[in-house]
């Protein structure tokens, strides 16, 4: 799997670090994320975009090739607009966890190429960034926030916050059902005061929750959560 992925991202067709401006290819089909249509309107505008629903497909494949998720962690901490270039340093420096200003040209270029040829059209494509391969500047669309109730990062003894709540909604139906049927000590308890119990508790967990889901997202910290856990010498899974 590794080796699969590391060929996607760095055994591709060398590009010049500067896109071209030709926006079409020999076959007349564009290379700016965009489909070439009819122009019924006579307006002169004869591209439309190409944004497919949002699918599994579509969160899988952007969230399951690390630098896919480094793009939108760079965009997400510089206010969503970056250049292809810019990106490409800094990526290659997370994943060889080094300072940007010691980032060398070769590897600056094998990220920029596979950014260039691979990942940024295809974001473009699922609707998640717009790229444009001419200006190489790249802008994260509002899409790309309904990927983030998929990245809950849950701890090695930790268990799902589904299955948390689940767990807790489950006590307080048991004390309800106890409380109806009159049966000691849960009785002696007004049911007033379980009320206000398990509504304080939901609200701490609920906070706890919200806090830990920050901290944990794909948004949080300098650069992606498996970069910053990762061994400084540990090359990335894959790319």
């Amino acid at each position: 799997m590794a080796e699969r992925d590391r060929a996607e991202n760095d055994a591709v067709e060398s590009v010049p670090e500067e896109a071209s401006t030709d926006v079409t290819s020999a076959g007349g089909k564009p290379t700016d994320g965009k489909s070439v249509v009819a122009d019924p309107t006579g307006d002169g505008d004869t591209t439309a975009p190409r944004t497919p629903p949002l699918s599994r497909s579509n969160v899988f494949d952007t969230l399951s090739n690390p630098r896919r998720r480094c793009v939108l962690h760079y965009l997400k901490r510089n206010d969503g607009v970056a250049t292809a270039g810019e990106m490409a340093a800094t990526i290659a420096a997370w994943e060889d966890d080094i300072p940007v200003s010691a980032v060398d040209s070769q590897a600056r270029k094998r990220v920029y190429t596979s950014l260039y040829q691979v990942h940024l059209p295809n974001m473009d494509e699922s609707g998640f960034v717009d790229y444009d391969c001419r200006a190489g500047s790249v802008s994260l669309l509002p899409r790309a926030a309904e990927l983030d109730v998929h990245m809950e990062i849950v701890g090695e003894n930790d268990i799902p916050w589904s299955q948390f709540y689940l767990g807790l909604s489950s006590l307080f139906g048991l004390v309800a059902v106890l409380s109806a049927l009159s049966v000691a000590p849960v009785v002696a308890v007004a049911a007033g005061v379980w009320n206000l119990v398990f509504g304080a508790l939901f609200l701490a967990t609920s906070a706890v929750h919200v806090y830990r889901s920050r901290a944990s997202s794909i948004w949080a910290g300098d650069r992606p959560a498996e970069m910053r856990v990762a061994p400084a010498t540990e090359a990335p899974a894959d790319d």
